[in-house]
């Protein structure tokens, strides 16, 4: 019967009734597929992410920019795969609703085609069709309701995958930060120590320059850093050898300037009467890679 009324409803009306809950049904299909392809296409996004981060770990481990920057990447893509997942179980729970209005639609439908007796045998056969019908809907919203049972399935293990997922990325880059930052570390190191040594060279022939004598005043180590670096240069030469012994002898004179005391290196044209003032010290190295000083 139409509602408000005691009139029981026409075939027309019954069948048109049928076709408007099969439209209905196929506008949920076509959701339901919908939302089925998005959580499928954020899992890949997230497989893809996770891999692109893998190669970028492999290739500059040591880059903290890049780790940093592949993190916030990651997070902002975990954050929309989220909010993806989260609206998807929305419109399940949405479209579950629908398909159990839909249910009780179909089987308000049936009761009163049943209360109906019609005359000839024109309408029974109409009256056996449309309960084919309503039977094969029955059968599409039992297929709609595990097709949303195996949705949400899916959504959970996607939100497994993307916690999982979190914390293995966060653990990765601190990894590669503390790395990237120790190395960074003993480079500014390095760098501070080979800066204070120039600093000081470069204030010490700035003060020569300025009087009579043009000999550089080296301090003791600033000679040291000269000979560290000429030791340095000669195993790099040999790279399947170790310099284990040797002795180094230097001719050095004793000078001072305004700025500082030390020792003069003198140039390969000094006269003999500088040649006559140096002093010579003999550095020399046993195995253990200790320094003995001899005069």
């Amino acid at each position: 019967m139409a509602p408000g009324t005691d009139k029981p409803l026409s075939t027309v009306q019954l069948r048109t009734a049928l076709l408007q809950t099969n439209k209905e049904l196929d506008s949920l299909r076509g959701k339901l597929e919908s939302e089925r392809a998005a959580a499928r296409q954020s899992q890949d996004e997230l497989i893809s992410t996770r891999e692109a981060l893998a190669r970028e770990r492999e290739l500059s481990s040591g880059n903290q920019q890049i780790a940093s920057k592949k993190l916030e990447d990651a997070l902002d893509l975990m954050s929309r795969l989220k909010l993806a997942a989260t609206s998807a179980s929305d419109s399940e729970i949405k479209l579950s609703a629908e398909l159990d209005a839909l249910r009780k639609v179909n089987a308000d439908l049936l009761a009163k085609l049943r209360q109906l007796e019609l005359p000839n045998t024109d309408n029974q056969e109409q009256l056996k069709r449309m309960k084919e019908q309503i039977a094969a809907l029955l059968a599409e919203n039992q297929r709609l309701a595990q097709f949303r049972d195996e949705a949400q399935s899916d959504n959970k293990v996607l939100f497994e995958r993307i916690e999982s997922s979190d914390v293995r990325e966060k653990e990765a880059v601190a990894a590669a930060i503390a790395v990237s930052s120790a190395q960074h570390g003993e480079q500014l190191k390095e760098l501070n120590e080979t800066t204070k040594l120039a600093v000081a060279r470069v204030a010490s022939l700035s003060a020569q320059i300025d009087s009579n004598g043009k000999l550089e005043v080296l301090a003791p180590d600033q000679i040291g850093r000269l000979m560290s670096g000429f030791l340095q240069r000669i195993e790099s030469g040999m790279p399947s050898l170790r310099l284990a012994e040797g002795e180094l002898k230097l001719k050095l004179g004793l000078a001072r300037s305004a700025q500082q005391e030390g020792f003069v290196i003198l140039p390969p044209n000094a006269s003999a009467e500088m040649r006559s003032s140096v002093h010579e010290i003999s550095l020399r190295f046993d195995r253990s890679g200790a320094l003995t000083t001899i005069k």
